[in-house]
């Protein structure tokens, strides 16, 4: 396993169906896992990873509260479940735009064995008005 993906989620119902997409979508040569993290959420977020783990088992491995522990546990967690070389975070509420964008981060990361992480640009959406930028 070369890339352990935690995706980390909390009454995410209307974006995380696109953030799991998102890192499903990923084009690699290598193996990946996407580790979700879901902290008992009250909306449909549960059912919604329940369905996704279903549709791609030998991928994605379920990290279930049993109650809302409000805490960067869920992230804690994730981490310590991760059996990849690599670790690439994304929050229920964040989606990936390229499908290179594990490969592309794998491919720099071996090339430069003197650095121990990297990122990328990011766009912001406010989705309550409907634009992208800063505030």
């Amino acid at each position: 396993m070369q890339v352990s993906v935690p995706v980390m989620t909390y009454n995410h119902e209307k974006v995380i169906s696109q953030a799991l997409e998102s890192a499903a979508m990923q084009e690699t040569n290598f193996d990946y896992e996407i580790l979700i993290s879901e902290d008992c959420s009250t909306d449909r977020t549960r059912a919604i990873v329940l369905e996704f783990q279903q549709a791609h088992p030998e991928k994605v491995q379920l990290l279930l509260s049993t109650q809302n522990i409000h805490s960067n546990e869920i992230v804690v967690r994730g981490i310590r479940a991760a059996q990849g070389e690599y670790i690439a975070l994304l929050d229920g509420d964040d989606y990936w735009t390229s499908p290179l964008k594990l490969q592309k981060q794998v491919d720099f990361l071996d090339s430069h064995p003197e650095c121990s992480m990297c990122f990328h640009n990011a766009r912001i959406f406010h989705q309550t008005e409907g634009r992208e930028g800063r505030d």
